[in-house]
């Protein structure tokens, strides 16, 4: 099983390798949204860490406090 930072590089990667411009405007849409996806799972550790059980309210919104 991979960890975080091993998927990060991995999807990282392959969202890099196409050099069509065409291909690229997609597959930069998905490095971006997995790297926000991953920096969100990331605040979540660190908050539960820190005790908070979670950084979101029951709707599944972010809260301020989160």
């Amino acid at each position: 099983m991979l960890n975080d930072a091993e998927k990060s590089t991995v999807f990282s990667f392959a969202a890099g390798l196409p050099s069509n411009p065409v291909m690229m405007a997609g597959t930069a849409t998905a490095d971006i949204l997995q790297y926000f996806a991953f920096a969100v799972r990331m605040a979540q550790e660190v908050a539960y860490v820190f005790g908070r059980p979670s950084i979101f309210n029951e709707d599944g919104a972010l809260t301020e406090a989160g």
